[in-house]
């Protein structure tokens, strides 16, 4: 009495096929030779067969004539019939996929990278792996220059994104190089200190007012940094740091340098050339003598600088808060809530 097939859900080793599994059932009950073949092929022809079943079956085919293509090809044969494009290494790279067989898109995405620019970094790795993919189809439309260092940084797609927004940040301070040298032997970090060279170099503008002696702008972030890392504060950390940073270069903030006594001030600009001293320390955070920063706002003044005695954004804190919360003739306090910032 002949044993009646077994569903395709319910045989374990057709699941290798996944959404496949119902085709791959047809084609075994059609031809059973196949199930041998089938059963004992590697990841790569796995992969292969796939993405011809997904992709580059014939729709005047019939069962039979597919059956019979599937067990007298190979599946090398059958993958470059699906894909006449892609090199034959992208063959051998589905060695490293293992696993079962993918869902139809993710063939179509590595298809297109193995005949892309970066194709060759791209077919070292695992093809289909969604991480591998995500971040070389990334790459392919960042900037050309990070491309070209592609091989320094990590297989993350946010990294990528993270370094074409600061090249963009570059290029919009015309502060990118024609190229980019990183030795193939370069990782990670020799790429963060490509990134930070660069930013390193973006200039602050210069005050609309001479600084008198001793005190002295900071003109560039690198300078900016190294001071930071000199004062031991938080112009060099990596949370805090890059706002400075990136805030002295757009002219947001200005750094004050003077060397006796020691401090670092920093000034925000609030409104066309009047601004206001936000933060005024010494090395470590330290406090300096009230003396010494009347002698400084008074040295600005002088100079011509237009200087806030206080932050207009703290005063305007000030109103809403005192102001919000008044009390009537009879002593009570009435709280408005917020209808006071009604139009």
């Amino acid at each position: 009495m002949p044993v009646p097939f077994s569903p395709a859900e319910r045989s374990p080793l057709l699941q290798v096929f996944g959404g496949l599994a119902p085709l791959v059932a047809v084609l075994i009950r059609t031809r059973p030779a196949l199930a041998g073949r089938l059963v004992f092929a590697p990841p790569e022809a796995v992969h292969a067969l796939a993405a011809f079943l997904h992709h580059g079956v014939p729709d005047t085919l019939s069962d039979a004539e597919l059956a019979e293509l599937v067990d007298t090809k190979h599946p090398r044969e059958l993958l470059l019939k699906t894909f006449p494009d892609v090199p034959r290494s992208f063959y051998r790279a589905l060695r490293a996929s293992g696993g079962p067989a993918c869902e139809s898109a993710i063939y179509l995405r590595a298809a297109c990278l193995a005949v892309s620019p970066l194709a060759e970094p791209f077919l070292g790795g695992d093809p289909l792996a969604a991480s591998r993919l995500s971040h070389f189809e990334t790459l392919l439309n960042a900037d050309p220059l990070i491309q070209g260092m592609h091989h320094a940084l990590p297989v993350d797609p946010s990294i990528v994104d993270a370094v074409s927004n600061v090249f963009r940040l570059l290029r919009a301070h015309n502060a990118l190089p024609e190229d980019i040298d990183i030795a193939t032997s370069a990782g990670p970090r020799a790429a963060l200190r490509c990134v930070l060279r660069l930013i390193d170099g973006l200039k602050a503008p210069a005050l609309p007012f001479a600084l008198p002696s001793p005190y002295m702008q900071i003109g560039t972030v690198g300078e900016l940094r190294r001071t930071g890392r000199a004062y031991k504060n938080c112009v060099r950390d990596r949370w805090h740091g890059p706002r400075f940073w990136l805030d002295a270069a757009s002219g947001a903030d200005a750094f004050i340098l003077c060397n006796q006594p020691g401090f670092l001030a920093r000034l925000n600009r609030v409104g066309g050339d009047h601004y206001t001293i936000c933060e005024i320390a010494g090395p470590a955070n330290a406090s300096i003598a009230e003396t010494v920063r009347r002698s400084f706002v008074d040295a600005l003044r002088q100079a011509g600088a237009k200087i806030f005695n206080d932050d207009p954004a703290r005063s305007l804190s000030r109103l809403l808060d005192r102001l919000g919360h008044v009390r009537s003739g009879a002593g009570a306090e009435l709280d408005f809530g917020d209808d006071y910032l009604a139009a």
